[in-house]
């Protein structure tokens, strides 16, 4: 874990922040269960997913991309005193939620954290680009993957269509839901 430990070692969180952030994440497990039926619609190849069996790990990596973006947003949109609360706060939520939801919340923030430090990552196209590029890399790698799903993660016009709606939701998710 390394990355975030010194943070989550600190001080603990209010009951209000560990109600936030468990809402946070239900609304991107919510999110990223409705959002495979209006994807299918657009791209039949998605099916891919459900023939080898993913559509759970989708919806975790959905909901873990969710997260992942609105946490990465918290220092520029809550105050700088609540930030170690809410950091300390998601962490127990996606504890709460599964026992993978933290550890794969790191590894999805340093993702990101490496992609824009080498700005990679300049516009809004290539961010929930590289949002659905993680997820069918995450969804490639399971031994559950078949060859029409490994297929189907090499379509970059896929990405995007992943990515868009939890970048869309969760991108300005503090300020719009008025905690920030």
């Amino acid at each position: 874990m390394g990355l975030f430990d010194n943070l989550f070692k600190k001080s603990g969180y209010s009951d209000k922040q560990l109600k936030d952030a468990n809402e946070l994440v239900s609304l991107a497990q919510e999110l990223a269960i409705s959002s495979y039926v209006p994807l299918l619609d657009k791209f039949p190849d998605l099916a891919a997913i459900a023939k080898s069996g993913q559509m759970e790990k989708l919806d975790f990596l959905l909901t873990v991309a969710g997260v992942g973006i609105a946490f990465s947003r918290l220092a520029g949109s809550v105050k700088e005193n609540q930030i170690e609360g809410y950091s300390l706060a998601i962490k127990q939520a996606l504890d709460n939620w599964d026992k993978n939801g933290y550890s794969s919340l790191a590894e999805f923030v340093k993702y990101l954290f490496i992609l824009l430090n080498n700005n990679t990552v300049d516009d809004f196209e290539k961010y929930k680009e590289a949002i659905g590029a993680w997820i069918f890399l995450k969804l490639e790698e399971d031994p559950k993957s078949n060859i029409e799903l490994r297929q189907l993660a090499k379509r970059r016009d896929l990405y995007g269509a992943i990515g868009h709606s939890p970048c869309l939701t969760f991108g300005n998710y503090w300020n719009e839901t008025g905690l920030a």
